[in-house]
């Protein structure tokens, strides 16, 4: 009967613990989602197409860039997503 009832009390921690864990990674992905909201509504108050660097914009909307090879960049955006971008070389100039 002790056995049975440890068995269960283990148990009952480890989906104690699970249902913690569950519930931090969706606090974590909703308030990703909300940072994207805000970040998608600053781009589209912008006029049209951006033609030119907005240091304004940039440090709103980038944490970091990382330069992984010459040809490959990896955004980190505030909003907590990642992307690369790679590019090729052309005649010795970089093109994006």
């Amino acid at each position: 009967m002790k056995t049975e009832h440890k068995k269960l009390v283990g148990r009952l921690i480890e989906l104690q613990h699970e249902r913690a864990t569950s519930v931090v990674e969706l606090v974590i992905r909703d308030s990703r989602i909300a940072r994207t909201i805000e970040l998608e509504a600053i781009l589209e108050s912008q006029d049209g197409t951006i033609l030119e660097f907005n240091e304004d914009l940039y440090s709103t909307i980038i944490e970091k860039i990382v330069v992984k090879e010459r040809t490959n960049l990896g955004f980190h955006l505030k909003n907590g997503l990642r992307f690369e971008e790679h590019y090729t070389l052309k005649r010795g100039r970089d093109l994006f």
